[in-house]
């Protein structure tokens, strides 16, 4: 038996007000999807607690999810993370899965997921000065200097990489063959509008998780006979790009100011 999924990224709910989470949730129903995938930015750090809580007590289906850049807007990782962690404890239907282990879809197939972040490590790091989270999120604004937060995203970058690693090891020794993976930013460069183009030196940066990408690559050579389908957001336009026979990576549209929800994507499992 297929089971249907419904992947959305980068909802941005509250930039259309918080009545777009209704237009959400019919959206969902709507289609009878056996479960949700989210990739981040779904809203910001002051409501991202509230709009997961209202998808979780609104639909009755698994809601698989992990966070974008925005949704630490206003406030800290840390603060973020606890507010997730508590609601994830309350409703049953809440995947973080950041926090989680490979998670079964069916006999063959799992889910993984973390949100991973750019880590500056392709285009010219100097244009970082120009992005504002390091200015609307907490941890970032403290630090003294650019150089001091392009380390931090680095950081953060190579931890959600191993994060993945151990996930991908662990989900293919448990048997195994296809694994989706969740995260928000695309960790390779051809997985994003900017590779080839004037403005690359300038996106790279901003765009790319390069030390997952090598991350992944490693571990899959290790995997010929399995399949790693990576799910990502953050860029706002739609790529579809194999990396290698058993690598896929998918970027989604972004859906920002309409409330139509176009970026919609049915995956059968």
């Amino acid at each position: 038996i297929m089971k249907k999924i419904i992947w959305l990224t980068d909802t941005h709910v509250t930039f259309s007000f918080l009545w777009k989470k209704y237009a959400l949730v019919r959206h969902i129903k709507n289609l009878e999807a056996d479960a949700v995938f989210l990739t981040g930015d779904i809203s910001n750090g002051l409501f991202i607690d509230y709009v997961l809580y209202y998808l979780a007590t609104h639909i009755d289906i698994p809601i698989y999810f992990v966070l974008g850049n925005h949704d630490y807007y206003f406030k800290s990782f840390n603060d973020v993370h606890n507010d997730i962690r508590s609601l994830s404890k309350r409703y049953d239907n809440l995947f973080w899965l950041t926090e989680r282990h490979p998670l079964k879809l069916k006999d063959d197939t799992c889910v993984i997921g973390t949100e991973g972040w750019y880590d500056s490590q392709l285009g010219d790091p100097e244009y970082m000065k120009f992005t504002i989270d390091w200015w609307l999120i907490e941890d970032f604004r403290k630090l003294k200097n650019m150089s001091e937060r392009i380390e931090s995203f680095r950081s953060i970058a190579k931890n959600s990489a191993s994060n993945i690693e151990n996930k991908l090891i662990q989900a293919f020794n448990e048997g195994y063959k296809e694994v989706y993976l969740l995260t928000h930013v695309p960790p390779f460069k051809e997985a994003t509008r900017d590779e080839g183009t004037i403005m690359e030196n300038f996106w790279l940066p901003y765009n790319t998780n390069s030390a997952m990408g090598r991350t992944i690559k490693n571990v899959m050579s290790n995997f010929p006979d399995k399949k790693l389908n990576i799910l990502a957001g953050h860029t706002h336009t739609r790529v579809v790009v194999n990396l290698d026979h058993n690598i896929e990576c998918r970027v989604n549209n972004a859906n920002y100011f309409n409330v139509g929800f176009n970026n919609k994507e049915i995956i059968l499992i």
